[in-house]
C-alpha cells in the first residue's frame, strides 16, 4: 500500500521469480492510480552456478541488513532481512555501503579461501587507500557474505564495490563489482596541481604488474593497430603505466581534470559484458559478443533465436548509427553447440563478412 507515501519517500518492493539458466528480457509495468503507466524493460542473464567453477552472485546493495525475525518474506534470504537500495545512493545519514553476495564453489585447496573486497573509482581499477579488506572464510558450497564498508570520508562521486575471490596462489578465481553513488557535500575532493600526476597517471601509479597487464588486455580490445603496438611493446611497469595513461588521455574528449569519461564508459560496458557474455574458458571481453559490445556499445536491437527448429542458436545485433558506417548489423551463432557465440557476419568494415550467413545458420 503506497497511499501513505510522502513526497521524496521511496517505496521498495521485491519480487522473486524462478527461472532456469539462460537469457531473458525482464519487463516491468507499474500502473499508478490516476497516472500514466510506467514501464521498464531490460536484458537479464540467469547464470548457471556450476560447482566445478567458482562464481560470485550479483552484488546486492542494501540500505539495511539485519537478522530475520519471524516468518519469511520477499526481503528475507539466508536468514537475513535485506532492504534493497535500488537507487544505490549513499552518504549523509547512510555513512556505509551495505551489501549482500553469495560465493559459489570457492577454491577448495584448503578449508579456507581468501575474499578481497575494496572500493575503486572505476570498474577494474585499483583499491582506494584504506578500503582494501582481505578476509579468510570457510570453504562451503555456498558462502553468504553480508557486510558494509565505510564511505563517510569519500568525496561525492561514482564508486565501485569490488569482490575478488582468490585461490591458493593468490590469483583471482572469480570477480564481481557493483556501481554506487556517494553524496557527501561536506567532503572536499583534492584538486590536481601542476606538480602532481595527471588523473590518468594517478589511475595506474599504484597498480602492480598483474593489474597493469590486465588493463592492457582490456585496452587492446578497442585499440587501433598503431595503439596496439604501443601497448604491447613496453617491458617495464613504468613503461606500461605511461602507455596506458597516454592511451586513455588520447581518448578523453571532455578534458575534465578528475575523470576520464572514455575510460569510465568503457569499464561500465565491461561490467555489462562480464555479466552477460561469459563463455567457459575465455574472458568475457575476449568473446566476440563482448568485443563488439565494448567497441560499439549497446545495440538498439537484439534478436535472439535460441530454440528455433533447424537453425543454430544465434543473435542478430543492430546499431542505428556507427560513426563512419551508419546502420550496423552483427550476426553471432553457436554453430557447434558449445555455448560459444561466434561472429559470422557483419556489414561493418573491418569485421568478418559472410554474405551467405543465413544459409550458415541452417542445421
Amino acid at each position: 500500500d503506497t497511499t501513505s507515501l510522502q513526497s521524496g519517500q521511496v517505496f521498495v518492493e521485491q519480487v522473486r521469480l524462478a527461472a532456469v539458466p539462460g537469457e531473458y528480457e525482464l519487463d516491468i509495468e507499474v500502473s499508478p492510480a490516476g497516472r500514466s503507466q510506467l514501464r521498464l524493460a531490460r536484458d537479464l542473464r540467469v547464470p548457471s552456478y556450476n560447482s566445478e567453477f567458482t562464481m560470485v552472485s550479483a552484488l546486492q546493495l542494501a540500505s539495511g541488513i539485519q537478522q530475520a525475525t519471524g516468518g519469511s518474506d520477499a526481503l528475507t534470504k539466508s536468514g537475513l532481512t535485506i532492504r534493497p537500495n535500488p537507487d544505490a545512493f549513499y552518504g549523509g545519514n547512510q555513512g556505509a555501503v551495505q551489501y549482500y553476495a553469495e560465493v559459489y564453489g570457492p577454491p577448495a585447496q584448503t578449508d579456507e579461501y581468501t575474499l578481497l573486497t575494496f572500493l575503486a573509482e572505476i570498474d577494474g581499477g585499483a583499491a582506494l587507500p584504506g578500503t582494501e579488506r582481505r578476509t579468510q572464510r570457510a570453504v562451503k558450497p555456498v558462502d553468504v557474505v553480508a557486510s558494509q564498508m565505510d564511505i563517510s570520508t569519500l568525496p561525492s562521486g561514482i564508486y565501485y564495490l569490488r569482490f575478488v575471490v582468490l585461490d591458493a596462489s593468490n590469483q583471482s578465481a572469480a570477480e564481481q563489482s557493483k556501481r554506487f553513488y556517494v553524496i557527501n557535500p561536506d567532503v572536499e575532493r583534492p584538486e590536481i596541481g601542476p606538480d602532481l600526476l595527471t588523473y590518468e597517471e594517478t589511475l595506474f601509479a599504484a597498480m602492480d604488474s598483474e593489474e597493469l597487464q590486465l588493463n592492457i588486455q582490456h585496452a587492446l580490445v578497442i585499440a587501433s593497430n598503431r595503439e596496439r603496438s604501443s601497448l604491447v611493446r613496453p617491458q617495464s611497469d613504468e613503461d606500461r603505466r605511461r602507455a596506458l595513461a597516454l592511451f586513455w588521455t588520447n581518448r578523453d574528449q571532455d578534458g575534465l581534470p578528475n575523470q576520464n569519461e572514455a575510460r569510465r564508459a568503457f569499464y561500465e560496458r565491461l561490467g555489462v559484458v562480464n555479466d552477460r557474455y561469459r563463455e567457459v574458458g575465455i574472458p568475457a571481453y575476449e568473446t566476440d559478443r563482448g568485443r563488439i559490445y565494448l567497441t560499439y556499445g549497446a545495440p538498439v536491437q537484439i534478436e535472439r533465436r535460441v530454440f528455433e527448429a533447424n537453425m543454430h542458436p544465434h543473435e542478430i545485433w543492430v546499431y542505428d548509427n556507427i560513426p563512419g558506417e551508419g546502420r550496423g548489423q552483427f550476426v553471432f551463432a553457436d554453430r557447434f553447440s558449445s555455448d560459444r557465440y561466434e561472429l559470422i557476419h557483419s556489414n561493418v568494415s573491418g569485421e568478418v563478412s559472410m554474405p551467405s550467413w543465413r544459409t550458415e545458420l541452417m542445421q
